[in-house]
């Protein structure tokens, strides 16, 4: 089975607000749903939160939500209708003059834009396309050189070409979108600008105060976008919970002869370091009117899933887009293709160096990893408390999908952006045997599996603790042959023998039998009594009311079996596991 390993990030938008759209994102690929909080308002991002869980609940998915701050974004204010031709030497003036600006001058909306520049700094206006020099300034009065002209519209961008400012990248415009986010319990929040680790310790410390007391605290992406924080990447990278590859703010600021090489760098970084990383900007741009992507487009795509990516995102293709879903479905067809042909990303064996400081979970994974190729598994199975055990895993770049089962909504919510997880809910269980097999049936119920394979698990022996992996076993999964109440802590194999069968041919036996009764009758007692155990589709109580006077039984038994009791007169050797309740076929497990 092809199950695509690398996660799509969608930015909404007008384009995909509406619930069809967003029904058909999902079902296409959508792994995460971006919530831009540049644009919109908190009403309309809430609606659309809710719309994305509803749906994807609805659809059997989990998609993740990441709120991505603004940041100090400069950007130009109105210009006369159409926009300004900006001619190459003219001298522009640039103002805080909320009135429409006009060929000589360009309204700027941030007052601190005047104080990050000095006298001969240069910047540019519209990702580039238009680059100013400053002549002089005067407070917030500046007077610039058009080095490179053109059309200029409403509200564009600016990028400063200089890196020697150091504001915080939270507005009070983030702060307060920070506190929306943690209101509608957001999975990822994307900090914007960040230049240094004390950028993501200041958002984190909000947050700390927003969190209700105990309640699990929301992982931090850092965009790496300046080249400051190219240069600081290793402090960035300790406080930080994942990175984004920004490309473009990125590319401006240091130039697009830069930005793949940063980008792979960024990528090995966060692999040998188990962070997931996102890889944005531009990925297939020109979707957002055209129906197919470009050759070079589909390249870049491809050359991000084979440098190692956990994530690739769209925007505007997306968020304005003539058709979302198909440009998720395009993006997935190109990654599906690529796995396909590069099944081991290039960067495991670097990963799988010998660390003697790596802690006993760290270890569990890589061997379980290792363990994947040699038993030739098709999946691998995690049940997990905090997600833990799935991102180790994930580190490790396994070949087959990782299955990360856990109760906890949130934790598979945030597992969304992680290379290869697949997350599905759990019950909470009392033994491991009960954890083991319900997430054997739940792999098989959503199709990550098939009848018959070889899985490999690995979970905890302490029970719903977070950092206690320390097993891996090797199964088959199979469905049981019934389920039922057990009675004992046993697990035993036996022949199958049935009651029509001692009725017809008279007692046997039964010393190394179980018997099979869909319903039982007084002639089952002796039998059971000498058995190995009984399988009978009565509860305890309507076997207890049959048992004469006084007499007591300690066999084991499976009670209210459900199942198809024909299939019985197939199988030679069952497995009755009393502890879980449930009975296989030998037959069907034979390939561990």
């Amino acid at each position: 089975m092809s199950v695509r390993h690398t996660k799509i990030v969608c930015t909404l938008g007008p384009a995909s607000s509406g619930r069809a759209v967003l029904a058909d994102m999902i079902r296409s690929g959508m792994d995460v749903a971006r919530v831009n909080m540049s644009h919109g308002t908190h009403t309309s991002h809430a609606r659309t939160i809710r719309l994305v869980r509803s749906l994807a609940e609805q659809l059997g998915r989990t998609v993740g939500i990441m709120a991505d701050l603004q940041g100090p974004k400069l950007r130009t204010g109105v210009m006369q209708a159409g926009g300004v031709d900006l001619q190459e030497g003219a001298s522009i003036t640039l103002d805080l003059n909320p009135e429409p600006g006009t060929e000589s001058r360009i309204p700027i909306q941030a007052e601190e834009f005047f104080r990050m520049v000095v006298k001969s700094d240069r910047f540019v206006i519209d990702d580039g396309l238009l680059e100013l020099a400053i002549l002089d300034i005067a407070g917030t009065v500046m007077r610039a050189e058009v080095i490179h002209g053109g059309l200029l519209r409403d509200n564009k961008g600016i990028n400063l070409l200089n890196d020697r400012t150091a504001v915080s990248p939270l507005t009070d415009k983030d702060r307060v979108d920070l506190e929306f986010a943690v209101q509608q319990e957001a999975d990822w929040i994307a900090l914007s600008f960040v230049q240094g680790p004390e950028n993501v310790a200041e958002v984190k410390g909000l947050m700390y105060g927003l969190l209700p007391a105990g309640s699990m605290p929301i992982p931090v992406m850092s965009k790496i976008e300046k080249p400051g924080a190219v240069t600081a990447i290793d402090d960035i990278m300790a406080l930080s919970d994942g990175i984004m590859v920004a490309r473009g703010d990125l590319g401006i600021e240091t130039g697009p002869e830069r930005v793949p090489l940063i980008q792979k760098d960024l990528i090995r970084r966060c692999n040998l370091a188990g962070m997931p990383v996102v890889t944005a900007t531009q990925m297939l741009e020109s979707m957002m009117h055209n129906p197919r992507p470009s050759r070079a487009e589909a390249s870049d795509v491809a050359n991000a899933v084979i440098d190692g990516t956990d994530c690739i995102m769209l925007s505007g293709e997306t968020a304005m887009g003539r058709d979302p879903a198909h440009v998720i479905r395009t993006m997935a067809s190109i990654v599906t293709a690529v796995e396909n042909e590069f099944a081991t990303p290039p960067l495991r064996s670097a990963s799988d160096a010998d660390d003697p400081a790596e802690g006993i979970a760290d270890s569990v994974a890589r061997s379980t990893v290792h363990l994947v190729d040699a038993v030739g598994a098709s999946a691998i199975l995690t049940p997990t408390a905090s997600g833990g055990t799935a991102r180790n895993l994930s580190r490790f770049r396994p070949s087959v999908p990782i299955v990360a089962l856990t109760p906890n909504p949130r934790v598979r919510s945030m597992l969304t952006v992680h290379h290869g997880i697949q997350s599905l809910p759990a019950e909470d269980h009392d033994t491991s045997d009960e954890v083991i097999q319900d997430a054997i049936d739940r792999a098989l119920d959503s199709g990550l599996v098939e009848e018959g394979d070889r899985v490999v698990i690995t979970a905890g022996t302490v029970i719903g603790q977070s950092g206690m992996t320390n097993m891996i076993t090797v199964r088959s999964a199979s469905r049981p042959l019934f389920k039922g109440v057990g009675q004992g802590s046993k697990r035993v194999m036996g022949s199958c023998v049935q009651l029509a069968e001692i009725l017809h041919n008279g007692i046997i036996d039964p010393q190394d039998c179980i018997l099979v009764a869909p319903k039982f009758t007084p002639e089952c007692i002796e039998f059971a009594s000498h058995s190995l155990g009984l399988i009978t589709g009565c509860s305890a109580e309507t076997v207890a009311a049959m048992l004469p006077e006084g007499c007591t039984h300690d066999w084991l038994a499976i009670y209210g079996a459900v199942g198809d009791f024909s299939r019985a007169a197939e199988c030679r050797t069952l497995i009755m596991d009393t502890i879980t309740g449930r009975v296989f076929d030998l037959a069907q497990v034979r390939n561990i």
